[in-house]
């Protein structure tokens, strides 16, 4: 019986990373979660946790060491980290997991940056391709567009590399804006700025299927999400199919989900 590959998810314990980490699992491959807390609930079969900030370089040859995949979902966002913090962890610490995938003989690398790289304050073309401007928004969006450029330049070392661009994403386990936004929304009489977030919102499941379609096949998808008011055709030349289609359905499993934790009433 022939050994499955392993992939590493950094951020395993965050949100994206932990929905990754599940899909991959399912798919066959053992996985490796990584981040700087310890795991909450126990690992299953197949799945282990190391406790490691892939910002630093104590123990990262070690964990990366027999990889295949590395997927790289841990960052500093604007909300939780001030500036030296993005740049140590968002530039610094992706730059040196690139460089360890690469010496470690790993063959492919996701990236999952952020839409703030195109910036908030520009209007983009419609569609938006690989070749569309950025502008990305201060402090995050930069940090994460020079992340981008050192996975770039760990692929021109032999490494394959994939990054994607998301947009806010939310579901089961969110904490996030995004996610009171949606629920703030739902509630009767109230009324409301309109908001980024709510208009550009992603399904958790729709961005864990982009991430492992991303590891499987190799491609690079930089097109946002149709929900942001662009070409459902240049959606479709990508090759990506919603697994979510139903936004009603997919809110009331969220307020289900905040519910069975205790979140709201």
């Amino acid at each position: 019986m022939s050994t499955p590959p392993t992939a590493l998810v950094s951020g395993g314990t965050g949100f994206i990373g932990s929905h990754v980490a599940a899909a991959l699992l399912q798919s066959g491959y053992h996985v490796r979660t990584v981040g700087r807390r310890p795991a909450e609930d126990a690992r299953p079969a197949g799945m282990e946790h190391w406790q490691v900030d892939v910002a630093s370089t104590e123990l990262l040859d070690q964990v990366v060491g027999d990889v295949d995949v590395v997927i790289h979902t841990a960052g500093a966002a604007t909300t939780k980290a001030g500036p030296q913090e993005m740049e140590e962890v968002n530039v610094g610490g992706t730059a040196r997991l690139a460089e360890a995938a690469v010496a470690a003989g790993a063959r492919r690398f996701v990236y999952v940056s952020t839409s703030s790289v195109y910036g908030t304050k520009v209007r983009l073309p419609q569609p938006v391709t690989e070749d569309t401007t950025c502008h990305p928004s201060p402090g995050y969006g930069e940090t994460k567009l020079r992340a981008e450029q050192a996975v770039r330049q760990a692929g021109d070392k032999g490494l394959e590399t994939a990054i994607l661009r998301p947009t806010n994403v939310f579901g089961p386990g969110a904490v996030k804006l995004v996610a009171s936004t949606i629920l703030d929304a739902a509630e009767p009489g109230l009324s409301f700025e309109r908001r980024q977030e709510v208009r550009a919102a992603m399904l958790a499941e729709g961005m864990r299927d982009k991430i492992v379609l991303s590891e499987q096949r190799l491609r690079v998808l930089r097109k946002a999400n149709p929900n942001n008011r662009l070409s459902l055709q240049a959606l479709a030349d990508t090759g990506f199919q919603p697994r979510v289609t139903d936004m009603t359905k997919a809110v009331r499993e969220l307020v289900r989900w905040y519910r069975l934790h205790g979140w709201i009433l």
